[in-house]
């Protein structure tokens, strides 16, 4: 319901405020296999570059070390990297630190700076435990 104290004469300005939302492809994934991450974008322009982060997600969940970064832009509402495809692609080909033993996975972000808006991903849950023999 809504009310209104003017006549509808006359022309009203209405400005929606831009949203995004990123995620990336999949629940699990393997070391050496890529994964992609995804944006969806409403009321922003096409052609709006945009940044792409990806970084290791601590055992305490917390934002660790950031594995790449690079540039895309919204084409269509969705993101669009480099290689003109949907996404952004990022290699699971890196190597873990002693102190990077036991985290919880990856966690992208996603930055339309001339917008001024941002999301972060759901982590990207991967075996970051260290190598153990049982028997």
């Amino acid at each position: 319901m809504s009310q209104h104290q003017e006549t509808h004469d006359g022309a009203q300005t209405v400005t929606l405020p831009p949203n995004l939302r990123a995620w990336i492809d999949g629940q699990r994934s393997w070391h050496r296999q890529g994964v992609r991450v995804q944006a969806e974008t409403r009321w922003i322009a096409d052609g709006t570059p945009a940044s792409v982060a990806v970084f290791l997600v601590g055992a305490d969940g917390q934002k660790g070390r950031e594995l790449q970064r690079g540039d895309a832009q919204i084409v269509g509402g969705r993101l669009l990297g480099p290689d003109g495809r949907r996404g952004f692609e990022h290699p699971l080909d890196w190597e873990l630190g002693e102190a990077e033993l036991g985290g919880l996975g990856l966690r992208a972000e996603v930055e339309i700076a001339a917008y001024a808006v941002d999301a972060a991903s759901q982590t990207l849950h991967l075996d970051l435990q260290p190598f153990t023999i049982s028997g």
